[in-house]
């Protein structure tokens, strides 16, 4: 997608997701930033509602939202990296930075999208009744030319792509991303 990015709206997302800053392919980067400000325009949200959006709508009586969520599977994402690099060197498993970084960064896109908020209740927006956020995320990250390999990402870190091979990237970002909130959920009925 070729449309300019907004910088005092970008430096507002950023300021929710430092975590952009470490991609180190600065073009990503700047796609990432135009993959976010797109899906929160597309639900009529603002960067600083990722400080209040839920990160599951099981977890809306917790203090743990999407900005929460998103940095903690960033990091937890690098330091998997980091582990690999310095334990693996050489070896035969090979992360790709950039495409874990970012992948972790967009994996839940497409959430502004498909959460509502009504009277201070939130819920499934219009959309969520067509798809789920894997999905309305794939479809934004696809506009703003991601590479593949996070598309897959994307698309295949929630239980929808239980049935598709995962990339070691891929691997990655589903389990860091099951360890960043279901442990929270431990004990609900």
């Amino acid at each position: 997608m070729t449309t300019s990015i907004d910088a005092a709206l970008a430096r507002r997302l950023v300021a929710r997701l430092p975590e952009i800053e470490r991609l180190r392919e600065r073009a990503l980067a700047d796609k990432t930033v135009g993959c976010w400000l797109e899906a929160l325009r597309t639900g009529g949200w603002e960067p600083e509602d990722l400080d209040r959006m839920p990160a599951s709508l099981r977890l809306t009586d917790r203090p743990f939202r999407l900005a929460h969520h998103v940095r903690g599977v960033t990091q937890m994402a690098i330091g998997a990296y980091e582990m690999y690099e310095g334990l693996y060197a050489g070896e035969a498993l090979r992360l790709d930075y950039d495409v874990l970084v970012c992948g972790a960064l967009l994996h839940d896109v497409g959430k502004p999208i498909e959460f509502a908020e009504q009277g201070g209740t939130w819920g499934w927006s219009q959309a969520a009744r067509s798809y789920r956020h894997p999905f309305g995320g794939f479809a934004v990250a696809s506009r703003w030319e991601i590479p593949p390999r996070v598309l897959e990402i994307i698309a295949y870190h929630s239980t929808e792509g239980e049935h598709f091979p995962r990339s070691p990237e891929g691997v990655v970002i589903h389990l860091v991303d099951a360890l960043n909130f279901t442990p929270l959920l431990a004990g609900r009925t």
